[in-house]
């Protein structure tokens, strides 16, 4: 869960929309600079969807809050991640 989590806050940033319509890759990069898990349900269980949503950004950091949810509906973990974006090289 952790790991599916911490990634989360640079996919939803790079699946932004460049004109409103079409999804286009950006050409950015993105490091975590630290983050804040808090596991809800302790009992072994499966879990099937994480809901990820970038709450800030400015001056190439972004502010993310992720939850993990089990096949029945349980909130299992949720996170606050601060992640720090670059621009990759092109070429």
């Amino acid at each position: 869960m952790v790991v599916s989590m911490d990634a989360s806050g640079g996919a939803v940033v790079a699946r932004l929309v460049a004109d409103g319509h079409a999804r286009k890759a950006l050409p950015w990069g993105f490091s975590n600079l630290d983050g804040l898990v808090h596991f809800h349900e302790p009992a072994a269980t499966d879990w099937i969807f994480v809901e990820s949503n970038v709450l800030t950004g400015s001056g190439g950091y972004v502010g993310a809050q992720s939850h993990t949810w089990s096949a029945d509906s349980k909130l299992l973990a949720s996170s606050i991640t601060q992640l720090a974006f670059f621009e990759l090289p092109t070429g």
